[in-house]
């Protein structure tokens, strides 16, 4: 089969056939040379992760719909097996196929894809056929289709240690996400105590064995009372993170693996795989996942380009594909700057569609006073949804927020 695809200024628009489809070939047509090159290296990207082998060829096409169409005449007597996706283009192109349509009736084959629905029309004269066909694009492909590039990531549901369970891991993250609700603030001074107590020098990464000389100034510094930390660390125990607790001329301790030590030991980390895991779980009316694929603490280069002198990166919390669709979740579990909103929004602008969703997620903005009213409104400004206070959620409450937000696309 042949593809002949109307080159389009949405990216989805343009690759969709060659995903889906997997055609022999692919003809773009336009007026856009240098947009084509591009549609074309970045399409050839994506084929390669996915093993895809797709001739990729470009006509130019210029003038009115009449001479449009009579050079899409001529593509015709050359590919018999030819039909035109309609996904993309302009009026004019659009124009043009009808009057091919005219001319020869049901030999003009050409088909729409709806990435929103996840569905494929096919059109032959007056008839047309609906073809359920989701295309599901990995958070790695996603930005490779706006000209960035992925330079690390963590799965969600793949974060445990080599050798651990999934299910045992995740059922961590939500003991230490409830000891998080618990108290937001206390929680951030007993990980970033624990961060000062790592030892890169350990052979073995999940032991720690601090002096005093060590502990005593990292309590002062994130004003945690002696008697506090060691309540909170029996509490850890308790729990089965962390076992051979002593505290005594020295602290000895060792974390249940490294996926639990990450998280005792970043702060924030517990907020951002409880969001991510959130989202992981999300379903839809029909009981099929809302998201293909979420990612935390995601990397991205703005330009894909090697030897670039000034390389521009942001990193990203959260991401959720639904579909085609990219999302991107910033979660804060502290103070909250400003700059926040515009690194969210510049991200969203660049590698994000119509579609796309940009939520900050935070535990106490609310808090803030003036500020918080200052932030709101500039994210409403800026198109950037807030999930506030998501330390007094359940599960439930969170995901139905999160839900909320998509409640009018469906895929």
């Amino acid at each position: 089969m042949t593809v002949i695809e109307f080159l389009d200024s949405s990216p989805v628009a343009n690759i969709a056939s060659t995903l889906l489809l997997c055609p022999e070939r692919v003809i773009f047509v336009g007026g856009d040379e240098t947009a084509a090159e591009a549609t074309i290296e970045v399409l050839k990207r994506l084929m390669a992760l996915r093993c895809i082998d797709t001739e990729l060829s470009f006509v130019r096409i210029d003038g009115g719909s009449h001479d449009i169409a009579n050079a899409l005449d001529a593509l015709l007597t050359e590919c018999d097996d030819a039909v035109f996706d309609v996904t993309g283009g302009s009026e004019t192109y659009l124009l043009a196929l009808g009057i091919l349509t005219e001319r020869y009736g049901e030999r003009i084959r050409y088909h729409r894809f709806d990435a929103t629905r996840g569905v494929l029309t096919e059109y032959v004269a007056d008839k047309h056929t609906i073809r359920d066909m989701p295309l599901h694009l990995t958070v790695e492909e996603s930005i490779i289709l706006c000209g960035g590039q992925v330079e690390s990531r963590a799965d969600t549901l793949h974060l445990a240690s080599e050798g651990e369970e999934a299910e045992s891991f995740l059922s961590d993250c939500i003991a230490m996400w409830r000891k998080c609700n618990e108290n937001p603030k206390l929680w951030n001074s007993l990980t970033s105590v624990l961060a000062k107590l790592n030892n890169d020098d350990d052979p073995s990464p999940t032991r720690v064995c601090a002096s005093h000389k060590l502990v005593l100034p990292a309590l002062r510094n994130f004003n945690l009372k002696q008697a506090e930390f060691v309540a909170r660390m029996k509490e850890l125990r308790e729990l089965g993170l962390i076992s051979s607790f002593f505290f005594g001329d020295e602290i000895t301790f060792r974390y249940k693996s490294e996926s639990v030590k990450r998280c005792l030991t970043v702060a924030g980390q517990i907020l951002e795989l409880a969001t991510a895991a959130s989202l992981a779980t999300l379903r839809d009316d029909a009981g099929r996942p809302l998201f293909c694929d979420v990612a935390v603490g995601v990397t991205i280069d703005w330009d894909s380009e090697a030897g670039d002198a000034f390389p521009t990166y942001n990193e990203i919390d959260v991401m959720a594909m639904r579909g085609a669709t990219p999302n991107f979740i910033s979660c804060k579990n502290g103070v909250l700057d400003i700059d926040e909103l515009y690194k969210l929004w510049a991200v969203k602008t660049k590698f994000g569609t119509n579609e796309s969703r940009a939520i900050l997620v935070t535990q106490d903005l609310s808090r803030q006073g003036t500020k918080a009213s200052f932030i709101r409104a500039r994210a409403e400004d800026m198109g950037i949804a807030i999930i506030d206070e998501v330390n007094r959620k359940s599960a439930d409450e969170l995901q139905s927020e999160f839900k909320s937000l998509w409640e009018k696309i469906t895929v």
